[in-house]
């Protein structure tokens, strides 16, 4: 991979980082807001569990997608961005603009979502 090309990519990684950490920081104090809400009664006790509930597991979410962002900006600086963990070999260009992030080519993504590599 060319060096304006991983460029492009450390752009696009370090753009959805700083989204995801301004996401985070949002989640967060909406998580402190459900918290300070007063409810009057159960009705709206429970709304506001199910509300924080939703919000801690889209944390939860975020956490392991800014660890892959991380992941995918440290091969890009070993200079192994663009290459399956798995097979080995070059990822198509237009998996990475999908998925900036990701580990494996196409191929051996879906044999592990088969269960047949780990």
């Amino acid at each position: 991979m060319d060096q304006k090309t991983q460029r492009l990519f450390r752009t696009k990684l370090e753009r959805k980082k700083s989204e995801m950490l301004e996401a985070r920081a949002k989640t967060r104090r909406h998580g402190q807001e459900a918290d300070a809400d007063t409810a009057q009664d159960i009705a709206d006790q429970a709304s506001s569990a199910s509300t924080k509930d939703f919000l801690l597991s889209l944390s939860s979410t975020e956490r392991e997608t800014l660890r892959l962002v991380d992941e995918a900006l440290e091969r890009l600086r070993q200079k192994r961005y663009g290459t399956c963990l798995i097979c080995e070999e070059d990822m198509h260009r237009k998996r990475l603009e999908a998925v900036p992030w990701a580990r494996h080519c196409l191929r051996c993504q879906e044999m592990r979502e088969q269960g047949l590599v780990s």
